[in-house]
């Protein structure tokens, strides 16, 4: 019975990957930051990723998979965080995820075979107005895994970044702002709203979690899965439209004047 270590596990894009592997037999290691959870896990801890794959070796033998899905959003102007708060949104969505990599390669390495995926985002190759940092850690996540992914040829192993659009993951209820919703500028409100409207008509994680399963079950894939309707369409119409077209009808989605 193979086993994969999905993190942010408790609900969203996590939960739906989850019943999905458990449903085709896999042993799923579901972590979360809740401290009385089974597999409770602070990504941005070192020490506690490899805690957290020395019991998974301990308590089940093998580990062929991991999905690095644990992270959050942020919207507003880039000088109205923090540096603190940028530094923590990149802790979070891409050294976490390097954490918790870097804690299984050893073990995958020894057993010759394993499949790191990591949770993308069309904001990683497409301009994000007003989440500029929460873009940064995207960027660096899919730069990251495809670089990985070139290490690892020859060994068995795989590295393959899933990029989706807006998905009914929850993250919304994951969205820091930089100030009070009273005090936000009248661009930083409509582009909240706009992703507040996006995320209430996306794509069902389940569509996320079909694809990480491929990503983990299916030989000689490309190194980036665009998954749902909204990523495959923007995938397209980046690379047919003229530049300016692009930008006009992407700041038109945030409800932006061109």
């Amino acid at each position: 019975m193979p086993t994969i270590i999905i993190t942010g596990a408790s609900g969203g894009i996590g939960a739906a990957t989850a019943r999905r592997f458990r449903k085709s037999g896999w042993t799923v290691v579901g972590t979360s930051r809740n401290r009385t959870a089974d597999w409770p896990l602070d990504i941005t801890s070192e020490a506690e990723c490899r805690a957290l794959v020395n019991r998974v070796v301990d308590e089940i033998g093998s580990l062929d998979a991991v999905f690095n899905n644990a992270g959050y959003a942020q919207i507003g102007a880039f000088d109205s965080f923090s540096l603190d708060a940028h530094r923590d949104i990149l802790d979070v969505n891409l050294l976490g995820a390097m954490a918790v990599t870097a804690a299984a390669l050893p073990l995958m390495r020894a057993q010759g075979r394993g499949t790191l995926v990591h949770m993308g985002s069309v904001v990683s190759h497409l301009p994000a107005p007003f989440m500029g940092s929460y873009a940064a850690s995207k960027h660096g996540l899919e730069g990251f895994s495809k670089t990985l992914d070139h290490e690892l040829q020859g060994t068995g192993l795989r590295s393959i970044l899933v990029r989706a659009g807006f998905m009914r993951s929850g993250i919304a209820g994951h969205i820091s702002f930089a100030s009070a919703e009273d005090k936000r500028s009248p661009q930083e409100l409509s582009v909240q709203h706009s992703v507040e409207t996006a995320l209430a008509n996306a794509d069902d994680p389940d569509v996320v979690a079909q694809a990480v399963f491929r990503a983990c079950t299916t030989a000689n894939l490309a190194p980036v899965i665009d998954a749902g309707r909204e990523a495959k369409t923007l995938a397209r119409l980046s690379a047919l439209l003229p530049r300016r077209a692009f930008s006009t009808a992407l700041r038109k989605q945030f409800s932006l004047s061109p």
